[in-house]
């Protein structure tokens, strides 16, 4: 198969390619299909791959609808969660699209496929303001602590925070700002309160511009899992129910919960946060365990 000619539309989420050439494996169609993609994304798109072909045992051109609605049926009696689900569906769907675009496919088999539809957990992975207060309170390592204090106040994710280096942070004005590299290569600019900022600046390690605000033993940006562990040890400290379950997402969630039962107009929290529309910080208004109507009803 040479020189392809691809047109890509608005929605595809890829990044418009003049000519693709020599299409001829499995493996060439998965390189150019994650190429372009954010380090999370591909890691995430290639497992999910990787667990289906482990699963088919077939080449792409082979996979018919059947195929992969037995998958998707044996994840859920694996257990996985609808959202777990959903993130591996998704990207079969992607690459089954992807492959008959570029013509290396004949049919996109995907498209029969549903989508699975996400069970809304927020609630429950919501912390109280007391909870996180203990988690963070608790944490004696001037690192960890400032890690915890950063997740939480700046509503951060966790890639976020991994990758802050001393340049990152400025003044500006009276206050000191983050600037974030967000998702799909946003940027956002977030104040810090000054005792937070002070926290920061306290850290024990080199402030060159390049240089990570939040060092791993090696000297260099800490991977996501090592924050996982120091939010989970956080958490066990502070005596929270189903502490293994609590990850640097909780915090963020927290954040905007927070935020808005004080009264934070919900775009700045959105601006903050960096959702993509609207509708996602809304959720964080339903979410108070402490609010609703059926406190208003007595028998």
């Amino acid at each position: 198969m040479n020189d392809i000619q691809v047109i890509h539309n608005d929605t595809t989420g890829y990044a418009p390619i003049e000519k693709m050439t020599d299409v001829s494996h499995d493996d060439d169609l998965i390189s150019m299909w994650l190429d372009g993609l954010s380090p999370a994304s591909r890691r995430t798109y290639k497992a999910s791959l990787e667990s289906f072909r482990t699963f088919t045992s077939k080449p792409l051109h082979a996979v018919k609808v059947e195929d992969l609605q037995r998958y998707k049926e044996d994840l859920f009696n694996r257990g996985l969660s609808s959202a777990s689900v959903s993130t591996r569906i998704a990207a079969l769907k992607s690459l089954f699209s992807y492959g008959q675009k570029i013509g290396y496919l004949r049919f996109n088999v995907g498209a029969a496929l549903r989508s699975v539809k996400v069970t809304e957990t927020i609630s429950e992975r919501i912390l109280s303001r007391p909870d996180v207060v203990r988690m963070i309170a608790l944490e004696n390592d001037p690192r960890n602590k400032a890690i915890l204090t950063l997740l939480y106040t700046a509503g951060l994710r966790v890639s976020e925070l991994c990758g802050l280096s001393w340049k990152h942070l400025n003044d500006s004005g009276s206050k000191t700002a983050l600037t974030v590299h967000g998702k799909g290569g946003k940027t956002r600019y977030i104040p810090l309160q000054d005792e937070h900022a002070a926290m920061l600046r306290k850290l024990d390690n080199d402030k060159s511009a390049d240089s990570p605000i939040f060092r791993s033993n090696k000297g260099g940006h800490l991977a996501p899992s090592t924050v996982y562990r120091i939010v989970q040890s956080a958490a066990h400290r502070a005596g929270i129910e189903k502490a293994d379950d609590v990850s640097p997402h909780w915090l963020r969630h927290a954040h905007a919960t927070h935020a808005l039962q004080a009264g934070c107009a919900i775009n700045v929290v959105m601006g903050t946060l960096g959702h993509s529309s609207l509708q996602i910080t809304t959720k964080y208004t339903h979410m108070s365990p402490d609010e609703g109507s059926s406190l208003f009803i007595s028998v």
